[in-house]
């Protein structure tokens, strides 16, 4: 008969869960590492960056009915009444590692089976920053914060996005465990305080704080230094804000609708970062707070049904400032053409060759052209997405359509700089300009007061296919080998799309193989990415998925330009290539 046992994985209990663990399911021997009997389930633990085995990781089943650790080889069992089916997932998680897609794992058993799949799971060693937070006055340490941020990639381009905030202890450390590797910042947050010179004499006096401190000693978010992590790594740093003098600060918004929220950013001059801060005043309808001497550049942004923005830059000169003015400038609306030009029959293609997405309740929609296209809705959703990292910019949409005016419209989008993107229902885009600008390659500028001309958009469906085999330059049949990953990337002179392709192993793919520790690879791979815009492309293959590759950078892809063939697509063509598998992205 199995046992049964409830576990609980609360990390300050890990030490008791893993005494009575051992006591229920003791650590295999290696007699015990000999072939699976046919009514037991195995596998092993490894660890995904060296592929080493870990020891005493907790392994456990669904609803917990099964639960073990690993041996010193990172193996575990568990024995099933021969006559029981069981249908689940298992899990392994151990302090000190991440978890990552292959943490869990599927797996049907069935009575009287002979042959029980050995089960594959990887973890990830946790990455750490540590350090200290150096102040001239100890009983402030616990006050302050510690921000850190990490490099994050989307569609191909980085930006930075928060990631954690820790308070400081009590004698200024800090620790943000549980990282996977990347790219990340860290800077103290604002701390308001008084000159324990002056204090007690005259509490009403000069306010003192100390400013965001950027490691390693930058003055602002974009000239800090990155930390590159690796995987395991643990990486110290040491942060010294410096005391100094507060001024306080007022910014009239005199055109700011009562009622609605304004969003203030702030940073030193036409620096966009994190760090300071301002606060608005609804009531007053004014931007307050405070800052140490320097220049900086504020940013305003109401919400609503028409949203409205505006940007001031003022310098603190060891004074307050309480007299500027900013105004909030409208949003604009952006005229979208959309031409069609499909080449293939649909099954509900119009007389003139376009396509009718629906013609019950549809409207009339005017194009550049001299066609006219009558549906419900068009065939692209579009957006305007911010391009820079701290705008406080929403996205800007395509408008629905109504019957007073059927022209395609993009509304509510406000001066800045903004990336153009598109998902169609039928076809590929050919071509996206505006005034002469080609919007799949560059950013779209919207400038305060200004109109701009409008986006014309071409979609075609004469698409291409690359298609092939993947090298494997060791020729080695790994027992714990992951199927590979290949990209299709355009090259920077091409308006291609970066497509992911499907990939075959020639493995078994019943439920049992499929997650087995021992997969029956096939040495010829083959990959195919269809449906691709005709183009430049590289094609890359790694070992296993990159969800940080900056495909869209210039620098970022540089190193790759020799780890893949190159193929140029034009309309309606297919061609085969053989691709080497290039390292995993550290």
């Amino acid at each position: 008969m199995p046992l049964f046992l409830t576990v609980c994985l609360a990390r300050n209990h890990w030490l008791s869960v893993s005494l009575l663990i051992s006591l229920v399911f003791p650590p295999l021997t290696s007699a015990q590492a000999s072939p699976p009997a046919s009514n037991s389930i195995r596998g092993v633990v490894l660890n995904s960056a060296t592929r080493e085995p870990i020891a005493r990781a907790l392994v456990t089943s669904a609803g917990n009915a099964y639960a073990g650790l690993t041996d010193d080889q990172g193996r575990f069992s568990f024995t099933l009444p021969s006559d029981l089916s069981f249908g689940g997932s298992f899990h392994a998680g151990k302090p000190g590692f991440l978890e990552d897609e292959r943490s869990n794992v599927g797996v049907s058993i069935f009575p009287n089976s002979e042959s029980n799949p050995e089960l594959l799971f990887t973890l990830t060693p946790e990455s750490l920053i540590t350090g200290r937070v150096t102040l001239p006055r100890a009983g402030s340490f616990d006050r302050i914060s510690v921000e850190l941020y990490r490099r994050q990639v989307t569609d191909g381009r980085g930006r930075w996005i928060p990631a954690a905030t820790e308070r400081a202890r009590t004698k200024g450390d800090f620790r943000f465990a549980g990282l996977s590797a990347g790219t990340y910042k860290i800077f103290t947050g604002e701390l308001l305080d008084h000159d324990p010179l002056t204090a007690d004499s005259d509490p009403d006096g000069p306010q003192f704080g100390y400013p965001p401190a950027y490691f390693p000693t930058a003055s602002d978010f974009s000239s800090s230094a990155p930390i590159n992590l690796a995987t395991g790594q643990t990486f110290q740093a040491e942060l010294t804000p410096n005391l100094r003098r507060y001024y306080n600060i007022k910014i009239a918004i005199p055109n700011a609708r009562p009622g609605e929220g304004v969003n203030i950013t702030v940073a030193p001059s036409n620096h966009y970062g994190p760090g300071f801060s301002l606060g608005f005043n609804g009531q007053d309808q004014a931007i307050e707070g405070m800052l140490p001497s320097g220049t900086y550049t504020v940013e305003a942004v109401s919400y609503g049904n028409s949203p409205a923005s505006g940007v001031l830059t003022f310098t603190v000169h060891d004074a307050p400032v309480l007299t500027p003015t900013l105004l909030l400038l409208p949003s604009q609306s952006i005229p979208v053409n959309l031409k069609e030009e499909f080449v293939t029959a649909s099954n509900n293609s119009s007389s003139t060759g376009l396509s009718d997405i629906s013609a019950q309740n549809s409207i009339t929609v005017r194009n550049s052209g001299s066609h006219v296209l009558h549906r419900r809705f068009p065939t692209l959703n579009l957006s305007l997405l911010p391009a820079e990292d701290f705008s406080a910019h929403p996205a800007a949409s395509l408008a629905p359509i109504d019957n007073g005016d059927s022209t395609l419209r993009v509304n509510g989008a406000l001066p800045g700089v903004y990336w153009l993107q598109i998902y169609q229902s039928r076809g590929y885009v050919a071509s996206a300009t505006s005034g002469g600008v080609d919007l799949l390659t560059n950013p779209l500028v919207l400038t305060p007061g200004g109109s701009t001309a409008p986006i014309d958009i071409t979609l075609r469906d004469d698409a291409a296919e690359i298609e092939g085999t993947i090298e494997n330059s060791s020729n080695e049949k790994s027992a714990h080998r992951q199927p590979p990953a290949v990209y299709c990337i355009p090259l920077p002179d091409s308006n291609g799309t970066f497509t992911q392709a499907s990939v075959q192993n020639n493995m078994q793919t019943n439920n049992a193989q499929a997650n087995s520790a021992q997969p029956n690879y096939d040495q010829s791979i083959h990959f195919q990415c269809p449906n691709l815009p005709p183009g430049s492309y590289r094609v890359l293959a790694f070992d296993s998925p990159q969800n940080q590759l900056e495909y869209r950078s210039l620098e970022a892809m540089r190193p790759y330009e020799s780890k893949g063939p190159t193929v140029r697509l034009t309309g309606g063509q297919k061609e085969t290539v053989t691709v080497p598998i290039g390292p995993t992205l550290k």
